[in-house]
């Protein structure tokens, strides 16, 4: 298993991100988003969310990104008085299977396993968005998060690669032992 495909940036961005991860006809329109589409056509097998309001499936994609991205930007502004703002309010991750793990995974436990990685590597409660896909041969699960936690620490991402790598490391012993 293994955590790719960061992304950040604007709330604009985000919002692409977010309608990307949620709806399965978006059209790609911003230059980051349209890396992360695979081949044939997208397979939303489950949507969670923590520290945000549940999505619904009756919402419109882009209404739902749009209110996702509002509950990022309100938590991280609150959470934050009187201190600066983050460079980016939100940080986007994929955590893929190898295609075997199909064997031994379904889309709840890719989820389980997604937030435990998050816990891991950018510790505290925090706005997210997890998406398990089946659009290619490996279950992936993207990943959209405030990048500021409850007590106003703000993730820093620089060479989180490494602690990504460690965290993938430690789940897949535990998970796949």
């Amino acid at each position: 298993m293994i955590a790719d495909a960061k992304l950040n940036g604007s709330i604009s961005t985000g919002i692409a991100v977010a309608r990307y991860m949620i709806d399965p006809n978006a059209k790609q329109t911003n230059e980051q988003t349209n890396k992360l589409k695979g081949s044939g056509t997208e397979r939303i097998l489950l949507i969670q969310t923590e520290a945000s309001p549940a999505i619904l499936m009756n919402t419109p994609p882009e209404i739902a990104a749009k209110k996702f991205m509002n509950t990022v930007v309100n938590w991280n502004n609150n959470h934050r008085p009187g201190r600066p703002k983050p460079k980016s309010h939100w940080e986007h991750r994929v955590i893929s299977f190898h295609p075997d793990d199909k064997q031994k995974l379904n889309a709840q436990a890719a989820f389980t396993i997604a937030r435990q990685a998050l816990r891991m590597v950018a510790s505290g409660n925090r706005p997210a968005l997890f998406t398990v896909h089946g659009d290619t041969d490996h279950l992936h699960v993207h990943m959209l998060y405030a990048t500021v936690n409850e007590t106003g620490k703000i993730h820093n991402p620089h060479a989180d690669f490494r602690i990504w790598e460690s965290a993938m490391e430690t789940l897949e012993i535990l998970e796949f032992k």
